[in-house]
């Protein structure tokens, strides 16, 4: 029996973007740059030394340009939270060295949620949603220590993806190409982003911070170590889910093709039609045969399939196919 149409199921895909008010120093994403350089494209090497990053990475581009830096995601104002534990006045006096590796930590933070964001989108899988969320508190709480000691801070994120920071955009670049490359390999970057975020955070930890910063770090310290445990759990875990979608019969119908093939039963599937920025389940249908294949037919627009999860595997989605009539 047919089922009925998942209204329930929308998601809320555009993004205004959001201009920060500062200046960001260049300098910031050097680290990040040499991370995503040194670490294979298609092997795991986020444990290795190189993957990880250092202050001298930071600090030996001190006298680069200054840019502006742009982040992604929603609208937001600095929060409670970790941060909360801040006063309304500093608890001391920073370095020139402090003040150089806590504006690199803002920077990290920012990057790493548009890294889990282009994740979740492009696989689906719940992890990278999770800890996206998590990053941009992070980013909130790195910045209101910014903010509170002088510093150049951003009260919000901006555009997916876009920096106009030309180091800070080649990191990006370069780590999304491997996000791009498979869920797992998405997997390995979380992966290496959280050990370089953990490295950097104890390394300013450990330079006798006032006791405000201090706190704040401590407490980003350990949600990153939970985010490396996530992040290591999934790159160990069996396959997930892949699905294609393609356009077939004149793009007048979706090709559906779910991996790896389930022995037990076939999987269930939404077609999803983007409608004012929002994708709209239109049709919930199982694949077939042993191939899980399934073609199904549907109106001129722009679709995706979204597989949720279920043979204990995580949830997937494939990309947007256009069909016309």
């Amino acid at each position: 029996m047919s089922k009925e149409i998942d209204t329930s199921d929308t998601e809320e895909t555009s993004t205004q973007r959001v201009k920060p008010r500062v200046m960001r120093p260049r300098y910031v994403a050097v680290g990040l740059v040499a991370a995503a350089l040194t670490v294979s494209t298609t092997g795991c090497a986020a444990g290795s030394a190189q993957s990880e990053l250092t202050l001298a990475d930071a600090s030996a581009s001190q006298s680069s340009a200054t840019a502006q830096s742009v982040g992604q995601g929603r609208k937001r104002g600095f929060g409670a939270g970790q941060g909360s534990m801040l006063g309304t006045e500093p608890a001391g006096t920073l370095t020139q060295e402090m003040e150089t590796q806590l504006i690199f930590l803002a920077s990290e933070e920012q990057l790493a949620h548009d890294l889990y964001v282009l994740a979740y989108e492009t696989y689906g899988i719940q992890t990278f949603s999770n800890i996206s969320r998590s990053e941009t508190r992070h980013f909130t709480m790195a910045n209101r220590v910014l903010d509170l000691y002088g510093l150049p801070s951003q009260t919000t994120m901006g555009a997916p993806g876009e920096f106009a920071d030309a180091q800070l955009q080649a990191a990006y670049n370069m780590l999304a190409e491997r996000v791009l490359t498979s869920a797992e390999e998405a997997a390995a970057v979380g992966v290496l982003v959280e050990k370089t975020d953990i490295a950097d955070l104890q390394a300013a930890v450990d330079m006798a911070l006032p006791d405000d910063v201090a706190g704040v770090l401590n407490n980003l310290l350990r949600a990153s170590r939970q985010h490396l445990a996530a992040f290591q759990k999934l790159d160990q875990s069996t396959a997930p889910i892949k699905v294609k979608a393609s356009a077939t019969n004149g793009q007048s119908k979706i090709r559906v093709n779910v991996d790896p093939n389930s022995a037990a039963s076939n999987y269930k599937v939404k077609v999803q039609k983007r409608v004012d920025g929002k994708w709209k389940t239109k049709k919930i249908r199982r694949t077939t045969g042993t191939k899980d294949t399934r073609t199904i037919n549907v109106g001129a627009g722009s679709y995706r399939v979204k597989v949720p999860a279920q043979h204990g595997l995580e949830k997937a989605v494939s990309r947007t196919v256009q069909l016309i009539r």
